[in-house]
């Protein structure tokens, strides 16, 4: 009994070694299950690493390429650089050259326009030559040499011309230009024909005693001096305007293209402008301060035709000092 009771013992000794072995197995078999786990883990990782560095390998070989063709490409540049410096400077001497011709070429044509200028004095310019050429009808600007006997300019228009005797009437209103007692005053005598501004000195004035041929005679004894009217810079208006042809009373509407001291151009869709040259008008040009509510009078010289829109050029009797300020003080070419 005692020796059975002791392999009782034993057994159930026996037996909880045994379970503990068993565990200690189980243990171990989760253990080498997740060291499998991890092997293979660490197995794809290496196969997805292996895949990277060769994505790596294969940038930078792309890379290397991209980095000869920079270079290839750099070099080209350098190269193509070299040329347009080579150019430019080329350019450069060729634009001295050029500039040098240029300000013979300038002074040429100075001297050109000198040689015109006397042959326009000579000459004349559209026919004109001098008195004989003087017709009715033409504007005319008169200043007398003696401060004291006027009131400074006079505008008026000829009316007949007889050998080298101008009879013309002037805007003198209530106040004569000379007195009928007055036989030795002289003036500067000026017109205009074709936008070119003719004009006279020292010409004798006196009243017109035969009457029926103007209030005052001029007599015109030599040649005008010849001045160029397109000098004056041309101002762009886009003023509204009304424009009256002389003799007519029907208005026309239009719009102001440019202004100058002694010109001025318009533009119209009536077709009356089309062909109208020589014809004076007068225009109403819309919040335009240098006239302060007076008409601008001038005779057509050219119309062209804008896509039916007709632009018509004008010159002015007389240059007008107001919109000479004007234009000086509010544009600039």
């Amino acid at each position: 009994m005692s020796a059975l009771s002791h392999l009782e013992d034993t057994s159930e000794r026996m037996l909880e070694a045994i379970a503990e072995t068993v565990q200690l197995i189980q243990v171990n078999m989760d253990k080498v299950s997740n060291v499998n786990r991890s092997v293979t883990d660490i197995t794809n990782d290496a196969t997805s690493l292996g895949v990277n560095i060769k994505v790596v390998d294969s940038a930078v070989k792309e890379v290397e390429s991209s980095n000869k063709t920079l270079a290839d490409n750099m070099q080209q540049v350098c190269e193509l650089m070299e040329v347009m410096t080579g150019r430019i400077n080329r350019a450069e001497l060729t634009t001295k050259e050029m500039l040098s011709k240029y300000e013979e070429s300038a002074k040429s044509a100075g001297n050109i326009e000198v040689v015109v200028g006397h042959l326009m004095e000579e000459l004349g310019v559209g026919g004109f030559m001098g008195v004989q050429d003087i017709r009715p009808g033409m504007k005319i600007a008169v200043v007398l040499n003696d401060a004291e006997a006027g009131n400074g300019e006079w505008i008026g228009e000829v009316v007949n011309c007889v050998d080298k005797t101008l009879y013309v009437n002037l805007e003198d209103g209530n106040k004569a230009v000379i007195s009928r007692r007055e036989k030795e005053a002289t003036c500067q005598l000026r017109i205009v024909v074709d936008n070119v501004l003719y004009k006279w000195e020292d010409i004798a004035i006196s009243v017109n005693s035969h009457g029926g041929n103007g209030k005052y005679a001029l007599v015109v004894e030599t040649n005008p001096q010849v001045f160029n009217r397109r000098k004056y810079p041309r101002m762009p208006l886009q003023n509204p305007c009304e424009i009256t042809i002389k003799g007519e009373e029907k208005t026309y509407v239009g719009r102001m293209a440019n202004i100058s001291a002694n010109g001025f151009a318009f533009a119209s869709e009536d077709e009356i402008f089309s062909s109208i040259k020589g014809k004076d008008v007068e225009v109403e040009i819309k919040e335009f301060d240098p006239l302060d509510g007076k008409s601008l009078e001038g005779c057509i010289i050219r119309s062209s035709n804008n896509s039916g829109e007709y632009i018509v050029g004008c010159r002015m009797p007389q240059d007008n000092n107001e919109i000479k300020k004007y234009v000086s003080q509010n544009y600039s070419e």
